[in-house]
């Protein structure tokens, strides 16, 4: 037995595969830093996680798990992800027509892997969605209307009738009525959609009659539309397949299914949306815990041939370094800005790339959210953005004055930010990561401050010579007149920023942050709405126990009743013999055992069901064959005795003789005598017409006659040659072959009418079975300990969740002040001087203090 469940297997699979994808120039540099001993903690796991040392010391990345092995992935373990992929093939397959033009490659990928005669295909109806779509049937056939309704209501996703005309819907009625729903996918589509319209009817109260009569199988339109009506059986799965499954589409290099998915970002985003996170989300997990090509994490790895950089790529770089550490900061009237937290960094990117400066307030950035969350990459720090954004809009529906003009009014940001810390520590909030969250929106709100000179640094500007270009220890101001070029230059920016400091300090009035320090100790206004925070939740537990309280007595009187006659009945019920918990268990197993022994006689009885009717399908086949032989035998003998030609000469002559009948008939009609010349030549002509008309169809049967009787030759030899066909025979020839045919046909009828009486015996022993299925699973008795153990569970946990809040309130002070003291420290670090001044280079400083950060971070772990 693998000691790996699916989960885990998955993740040490994708670790192990993201770690081995290193790039070439990334492998080289990581494999320089183990050599040198400078790996971080977590690289150091992945060295003992992902890595073999060799004998001679080097280290070589391990091979992926194999889920053709036990040891790392058990068969029952690969069963569930047989499932698990299955069922995600099947939602996208649902949903392929949306690729078909727009994403080929997600179309192909599907249809490669999903259908009849493909590794996967659709899964069979479970019980209760049997038994629903059994009630929906009959709905259709008994009541018109409802019918009618569905016929021209049922849309498809694209909102394009479901049904054409009404055959198509008693199409659907006769293969579900043929259990077809188990192997056709359009018909399984298909009632799901009938099931969904019967809702929405019964909602809309298309009539009150039909809504009522809807709702008498309300259960059974939900037992069809819930997501797990159709489900695989994990014994059902083909043994072939699962082999091949697990030795070939799941690990084949590049193309398998899991190497797929790691590689192709394209088919991945859209996987993902179908999977339930199953399979996909452990292929981000471990490209965030094998995190080595985050450029601003810790354990980022570069590459090695980044060293091969030339001096002209060093050049461009340093300009783009300085223009951020320098120019930037005036441009944006504030200070360089260094970060605690990897998501605050990466937000604040964002925001810059949005084109969101202090100026435009806050409403700007809360405006804009959607723009700055769609240049955030990490899905972990998108989370973070979207608490910033939503505990934002909340205050500046609450306090918006103090929202307003946070970015540039110390007392208006301190209540902000008190509300940050109040809403991160509030007892009813329930998010784990609460903190480390409102940790990165004052991340943000410090970032965004307004910046400012003071006439301080005025003065200090125009004492300072400017050697940003013009500094002679670079290489390019070797030449005098490069150097006189770039003075000028230093001078020119000298003056642009001092005509901008003026600028700014003209304003200083109107920006006032100074004071930007939380008091942290008991008397402090947030200390004191902290207090009436727990009183509140005081008030709140004890409303709650009273709720939960009431829940318990209203769940004591469905069982035992509201009056004393009540009491009695249920009690009497309850207690017929079953007096003692163990009787009660030992009543309900043994009728739970019963009703699953009619269960399988009722599925024995289904598999005889489709048995027989196969088999009746199947003979009918074969009589329809061997009848068409017969036939066509017949018609073959018929032409050599040339009685067919018999025949048609037979007719030939009646028709002509009824022709010649009605010509007599007529040449004895102008016999008769007419006085008038008009009327009589007329009446003449008119019958002279008709007889001529009979004459040419009398000569029209004759020429067909002997058309056919030309043609024959051919077709008596045609016929021949097929009833020699088979010479094994001898003379006797037809008649043997004939005597043959009849009996083959004889016996299949024979099988199929046995068939019929089998089929009809496997519905009788269905039906006895379904109805003592059906007798026990309702008796009264096994119902109520059902219903009485059922209560007994709700209380079991209503009692578990008033304890857990009681010993919340009791906790308080112990789980939730310190979290307060913290993050008012942490907002008050923000101020202490962690901003890079005017001239400094802020990615030094900002590398200095990561060092610093990470420093604490690995004394914090070996001291835990």
């Amino acid at each position: 037995m693998a000691d790996n469940t699916m989960d885990k297997f998955l993740k040490k699979y994708y670790k192990q595969l993201h770690f081995n994808a290193m790039p070439d120039d990334v492998r080289a540099r990581f494999l320089d830093w183990i050599k040198n001993g400078t790996l971080t903690d977590d690289m150091k796991l992945w060295v003992r996680d992902y890595m073999t040392q060799n004998p001679d010391g080097t280290y070589s990345f391990n091979e992926l798990p194999d889920p053709a092995n036990d040891k790392h992935l058990s068969e029952e373990e690969a069963r569930q992800l047989f499932i698990a992929f299955q069922s995600a093939f099947a939602n996208m397959a649902a949903n392929a027509y949306k690729y078909k033009d727009k994403n080929s490659e997600v179309y192909d990928f599907i249809n490669d892997h999903f259908g009849e005669f493909k590794l996967f295909n659709i899964s069979p109806a479970n019980d209760e969605c049997k038994a629903g779509i059994q009630k929906i049937i009959d709905l259709l056939k008994t009541n018109p209307q409802i019918k009618r309704i569905v016929l021209h209501t049922c849309k498809d996703d694209e909102g394009k009738p479901v049904f054409e005309k009404e055959a198509d819907l008693n199409k659907l009625i006769s293969n579900c009525d043929q259990g077809n729903y188990d192997t056709n996918a359009e018909v399984q589509r298909k009632i799901q959609k009938v099931a969904s319209t019967l809702e929405d009817i019964a909602l809309s109260n298309n009539g009150t009659t039909v809504a009522e009569t809807i709702e008498k199988i309300e259960g059974s339109l939900t037992s069809v539309l819930d997501p797990k009506a159709f489900a695989m059986d994990p014994n059902r799965i083909d043994p072939d397949k699962l082999d091949k499954f697990r030795k070939t589409y799941l690990t084949t290099e590049k193309t398998g299914l899991l190497q797929v998915l790691y590689y192709n970002d394209n088919i991945r985003k859209e996987f993902a949306a179908y999977d339930n996170g199953v399979i996909t989300k452990p292929i981000n997990s471990a490209e965030k815990d094998v995190n080595y090509q985050d450029e601003n994490g810790q354990n980022y790895v570069s590459p090695k041939s980044k060293d091969t950089k030339t001096p002209l790529q060093r050049l461009e770089e340093w300009a783009i370094d300085t223009y951020k550490d320098f120019f930037d900061k005036y441009d944006e009237l504030r200070g360089g800005k260094l970060f605690y937290t990897q998501e605050g960094k990466e937000i604040f990117k964002a925001i810059d790339k949005a084109k969101i400066k202090p100026a435009d307030g806050l409403k700007t950035l809360l405006d804009k959210a959607k723009e700055v969350e769609g240049k955030i990459n990490n899905p972990e720090v998108r989370k973070h953005f979207k608490w910033f954004v939503e505990t934002m809009t909340q205050i500046a529906k609450d306090k918006p004055k103090a929202v307003e003009g946070a970015w540039s009014n110390s007392t208006q940001m301190k209540a902000v930010i008190s509300e940050i810390i109040l809403k991160a520590t509030d007892p009813k909030n329930h998010d784990p990561h609460a903190m480390d969250k409102a940790k990165t929106a004052m991340e943000i709100m410090n970032a965004m401050k307004y910046g400012m000179m003071t006439s301080k640094i005025m003065d200090t500007m125009k004492q300072t010579d400017f050697s940003i270009f013009s500094d002679g220890g670079l290489s390019w101001n070797n030449n005098e007149a490069i150097q006189f070029v770039t003075r000028a230059f230093d001078k020119s920016i000298k003056a642009a920023f001092l005509a901008v400091g003026y600028a700014v300090t003209i304003t200083k009035n109107k920006i006032n942050l100074s004071g930007m320090q939380i008091s942290n100790d008991g008397n402090s206004a947030l200390a004191k709405r902290f207090k009436e925070a727990k009183d509140n939740l005081a008030k709140d537990s004890a409303s709650n126990k009273q709720k939960i309280q009431d829940t318990i007595d209203n769940i004591d009187k469905s069982i035992t009743g509201t009056t004393v006659e009540q009491r009695k009945a249920n009690t009497d019920l309850l207690n017929r013999g079953l007096v003692s918990d163990r009787q009660r268990d030992v009543y309900k197993q043994i009728t739970e055992k019963r009703i699953e022994d009619y269960k399988e006689k009722m599925e024995k009885a289904i598999k005889a069901k489709e048995d027989a009717q196969n088999t009746i399908d199947e003979k009918q086949g074969v009589m329809d064959r061997f009848q068409s032989v017969k036939d066509e035998y017949e018609k073959n003998k018929r032409i050599v005795k040339q009685e067919d030609l018999k025949d048609l000469e037979k007719q030939k002559n009646e028709n002509n003789a009824a022709l010649q009948e009605q010509i007599d008939q007529l040449n004895a009609s102008l016999q008769k005598q007419i006085n008038d010349p008009e009327q009589r030549k007329a009446w003449y002509n008119a019958v002279q017409q008709k007889i001529v008309q009979l004459g040419s169809e009398m000569m029209t049967n004759e020429q067909n006659y002997k058309k056919a009787k030309l043609d024959h030759a051919d077709k008596e030899k045609e016929a021949q040659k097929e009833l020699d066909a088979t010479k094994n025979y001898g003379p006797e020839l037809k008649d043997k072959r004939l005597k043959d045919i009849a009996k083959l046909y004889d016996d299949a009828e024979k099988d199929r009418n046995n068939a019929q009486q089998a089929l009809k015996d496997a519905e009788k022993d269905f039906e006895d079975a379904k109805n003592e299925h059906d007798t026990l699973a309702n008796d009264s008795i096994y119902q109520n300990i059902n219903k009485f153990d059922e209560a007994t569970q709700k209380l079991k946990e209503l009692n578990d969740t008033r304890a857990k809040e009681q010993n919340a309130l009791d906790n308080w002070d112990k789980e939730h002040v310190n979290n307060i003291h913290k993050l008012v420290e942490f907002w008050n670090d923000l101020q202490n001087g962690e901003n890079v001044s005017w001239f400094g280079r802020t990615s030094v400083a900002q590398e200095v203090l990561d060092a610093r950060l990470l420093q604490q971070k690995l004394m914090q772990n070996q001291n835990s």
